[in-house]
C-alpha cells in the first residue's frame, strides 16, 4: 500500500465536490486545477475507487465526473452537460507509447458501457489535459 502524503492532494475550493481531492498523478492534479478555475463548471469530482465498470479483463475506474453549464447566446437558457473523463496525458486512443494495451481495452469497454446506459453522460477518453477537455467539451455541447 502506498503512503498518502499532503502532496497527493489537490485543493479544489471553487468547484470541487469536496474542498480537496486525492489525485494519482501530475496529469490529474493539473486537470483538477483547470476544472476548479473554470466558470462553466458547476462541480466536479475525482470518482471514488469503489466506482468500477466491470470489463472482461478486470474492473476499470474512470478519473473524473464533471457537471458543466452553458448559456445559450440565442435565448439565454442554461443547459447542463455531464461528463466522465479519463485523463492519460494523450488524446490518441492508439498511442501505444502513452497507453498500455489493457488501458486501451478498458477505455473501449467503457465507451460501450456508457453508450448502453442511455443516460446523458458523455464519456471522453483518453484526455491529455484540461485545455484539451475544454476543446472536446466545446465541440460536444455546440
Amino acid at each position: 500500500n502506498k503512503q498518502v502524503n499532503d502532496s497527493d492532494y489537490r485543493d479544489t475550493p471553487n468547484r470541487g465536490f469536496y474542498n480537496r481531492m486525492l489525485v494519482d498523478s501530475d496529469v490529474e492534479s493539473l486537470f483538477a486545477l483547470g476544472a476548479d478555475l473554470d466558470d462553466e463548471i458547476i462541480c466536479f469530482m475525482k470518482l471514488p475507487a469503489y466506482y468500477k465498470i466491470p470489463t472482461p479483463i478486470g474492473n476499470y475506474s474512470p478519473d473524473f465526473a464533471i457537471v458543466m453549464k452553458r448559456k445559450s447566446l440565442r435565448d439565454g437558457k442554461e443547459s447542463e452537460f455531464y461528463f466522465v473523463i479519463e485523463t492519460k496525458g494523450t488524446n490518441d486512443i492508439n498511442d501505444k507509447k502513452a497507453l498500455k494495451e489493457s488501458e486501451i481495452y478498458k477505455i473501449e469497454c467503457a465507451v460501450k458501457h456508457f453508450a448502453t446506459l442511455g443516460v446523458e453522460v458523455q464519456y471522453k477518453a483518453p484526455v491529455k489535459d484540461y485545455p484539451c477537455f475544454r476543446e472536446i467539451a466545446d465541440n460536444t455541447v455546440n
